[in-house]
């Protein structure tokens, strides 16, 4: 789970993870899953479809953990009003990873003439570290109020940035509807004109880890891909490193060589961090459906460590000097 894409990059969700003391230098496959499959708009690329799969992703996961099917709207949607913040403030002005939880007390008022039901708030990091705490709202008929919270499930851990993590961006999120949520978005300088401060300043004195990891080289295990036996499993391997947290999973995203082909990725997660070692991965191009028959290419890859950060390249000249060649074929 990550956002903002680029070649140096700080993931979407920082957390409290489990600690591996073990290093694993040996390959680790994850059981291959189904790929996920995305359509690019027109003028959207790669990294920025890819952020929006997985943030479409972990809204829907937000929306699940509530246990709440979405309410019925009684009118159509072009008629419903997004909700919108009126104000707000970060209440915490310091904590410690070493005192829980560690996470910002947010308050915020809204006005919701249709009604309310999630809000997500990001923090930023110095480095780009990036903690997103959300609230649910028990009462989706509610159409104003003010609103004091805490996530208990969203917490600085022990690997997060020290310093000053500035809050950077809001969303504000009307009941799910059929083709996806109504929602009003704000960033800093937006925020900054509404909430009387952003900013909570962060003590870590312990092993920060901050730094995305390295992907040194990788291998195209599948030169030919046949899509009915086996069932069009693309194979690739990956070499990582990060020696503070530790990788806890690597992709490489695919996409077929015609025009407006479907792009795809899988990011199953390893059983055990790697911190320098080789590891593989594997995408089922028919779990949707059925594989296009013909080249394909590899458009991006990168890992994610343990402590959230994320490395994605998309740049064809690198891909090309790490897998010796980007395409690869698809038979039936």
């Amino acid at each position: 789970m990550f956002r903002l894409f680029g070649r140096a990059l700080a993931a979407v969700l920082v957390a409290q993870w489990p600690i591996c003391v073990h290093a694993q230098s040996g390959p680790a496959a994850p059981a291959p899953g189904s790929a996920v499959t995305i359509v690019l708009k027109p003028g959207e690329s790669v990294r920025e479809g890819v952020h929006r799969s997985m943030r479409a992703a972990a809204l829907a996961r937000l929306i699940a953990a509530t246990g709440v099917s979405s309410r019925p709207l009684a009118v159509a949607a072009s008629s419903v009003t997004a909700p919108t913040l009126t104000a707000g403030t970060v209440v915490s002005t310091s904590l410690n990873v070493t005192s829980p939880p560690a996470a910002p007390i947010v308050r915020f008022s809204f006005a919701a003439p249709s009604g309310f039901r999630f809000a997500i708030f990001d923090f930023t990091s110095p480095h780009g570290q990036v903690l997103q705490v959300a609230y649910t709202e028990p009462s989706p008929y509610t159409t104003s109020g003010t609103i004091t919270f805490r996530d208990f499930s969203s917490t600085l851990g022990l690997y997060s940035e020290g310093g000053t993590w500035t809050l950077t961006s809001a969303e504000i999120y009307l009941e799910q509807l059929v083709g996806g949520a109504i929602e009003t978005t704000y960033d800093q300088a937006q925020l900054e004109a509404m909430f009387t401060n952003l900013s909570v300043n962060v003590t870590n004195n312990g092993t920060p880890d901050y730094t995305p990891p390295i992907v040194s080289a990788g291998k195209i295990l599948t030169p030919i891909v046949h899509a009915e036996n086996p069932p069009g499993f693309f194979k690739t391997s990956l070499t990582v490193q990060d020696e503070i947290s530790g990788v806890n999973s690597a992709f490489v995203i695919v996409e077929p060589a015609q025009s407006g082909g479907p792009v795809s990725y899988d990011e199953p997660a390893f059983p055990a961090p790697v911190f320098n070692g080789t590891v593989g991965n594997s995408i089922q191009l028919n779990g949707g459906g059925g594989a296009l028959e013909g080249p394909y290419w590899i458009v991006g890859y990168g890992a994610t460590d343990v402590a959230g950060n994320a490395f994605v390249d998309d740049n064809s000249a690198d891909i090309k000097a790490l897998f010796g060649r980007r395409f690869f074929w698809v038979v039936n």
